[in-house]
């Protein structure tokens, strides 16, 4: 495994706990960030990173800092 499908699988795993930690179904945080429950799963497996607004919508609505969620190099 590469570094970036490493970081990739950690990203989706930060997305997954804030998500259950919000008490959020896939489904719901499709909704509020405006997108599909495929694209939350994948997002969460590692298989896609969201894009930038995505990820600010992602970290609003888990109420987590978006550094917390996607790291420093803003992927």
């Amino acid at each position: 495994m590469t570094a970036v499908q490493n970081f990739d699988r950690e990203q989706g795993a930060r997305i997954r706990d804030g998500r259950v930690a919000a008490g959020l179904s896939i489904p719901d945080l499709a909704d509020a960030v405006g997108t599909s429950a495929g694209a939350v799963s994948h997002w969460e497996t590692g298989r896609h990173t969201p894009r930038r607004d995505r990820q600010l919508a992602i970290a609003r609505t888990l109420g987590v800092p978006w550094l917390d969620l996607f790291g420093l190099d803003g992927r």
